[in-house]
Parts: structure tokens; C-alpha cells; sequence
């Protein structure tokens, strides 16, 4: 399908749709109760005085990696993502494609990497039950140290 050329023809396409309502919803929601069950987490450990461990360490920068990919795509919002390409014509339109391609891309990078990230913050959560020790001490322990660095290492490529 061209970008020049709309499809008209069919009568359920609205050139004027707009869905940055629904897209600031979505991440906003996202960042506001991530950031929520972060801050909890964290402050339930201190109150506790349990120490931090590998999955604190992870959840928090999955928490970054993941709210900088919403605060990306939110930003695009006023260079016209979340609405039809067709509005921009024929000249604009595949520029506009080109510069959506590469911030989703982007946004790629982080989504996965926060993904993985609090994958492993579920993965040593028993480990960091179990022991009760702070990430200091488990970085002087090298068979646990190197173990967990070669998983993170061999997850990212």
C-alpha cells in the first residue's frame, strides 16, 4: 500500500482518527504505577531493614529503562505519533515514517532490556530471601558473582 494514496474507498477509515488520547493514557498509567510499586518495594525493604540485593538493584534500573522508553514514545506525541501518516501528504509523510522507524527502535532497545531486566530481579528474588545478604557481600563471593554476570552477559547478545 502507498503512503501517497488513502484508503478512501473504504467507509470505516477516518483520516482525522487520533489515538494520543489513549497513548497518554496508557503510559502515563504505566509510568505512574511502576514508579509506585518501585518506591514501595524499596521503602518495605529499608523499613524492614533486610538490606538491598541483586533484585532490588535490577528492578530499579528496569524501572528507568522502561520509563525512559514511555517518556521517548510520549515525546513523539507532538511530532504527530498516534494519528493517520496520510495527513502529512505525499513529501512529509515517508520523513515522518523514517523518523518513527528510529525511535521505535529505540524504544525497542529499552523495552527489552527492562523486560530482561526484571526478569532477573524475579530470577535471584528467592536467592535474596533465602540469604538475606546485600549485593556488597555477594559481589566478594566470586562463583555467585560470575555466574550471574555470565547470565547477563549471554541474555543481552
Amino acid at each position: 500500500m502507498s503512503l501517497d494514496t488513502p484508503p478512501l474507498d473504504d467507509p470505516s477509515f477516518d483520516i482525522n482518527a487520533d489515538q494520543r488520547g489513549r497513548i497518554i493514557g496508557c503510559f502515563t498509567s504505566f509510568i505512574v504505577l511502576t514508579t509506585i510499586v518501585v518506591v514501595l518495594r524499596l521503602l518495605s525493604r529499608k523499613l524492614a531493614r533486610a538490606g538491598f540485593w541483586w533484585d532490588d538493584h535490577f528492578s530499579v534500573i528496569a524501572w528507568a529503562f522502561s520509563t525512559f522508553g514511555c517518556v521517548l514514545l510520549l515525546i513523539e506525541l507532538k511530532h504527530g505519533y498516534g494519528r493517520h501518516i496520510y495527513i502529512w501528504g505525499p513529501i512529509e509523510g515517508p520523513l515522518k515514517v523514517r523518523q518513527w522507524r528510529k525511535i521505535l527502535y529505540v524504544f525497542e532497545l529499552f523495552f527489552h532490556t527492562s523486560t530482561t531486566l526484571a526478569k532477573y530481579s524475579m530470577l535471584v528474588l528467592p536467592q535474596s530471601v533465602k540469604t538475606g545478604r546485600g549485593l556488597v557481600e555477594e559481589l566478594t563471593d566470586p562463583k555467585k558473582s560470575s555466574i550471574l554476570l555470565a547470565n547477563i552477559r549471554y541474555s543481552i547478545l
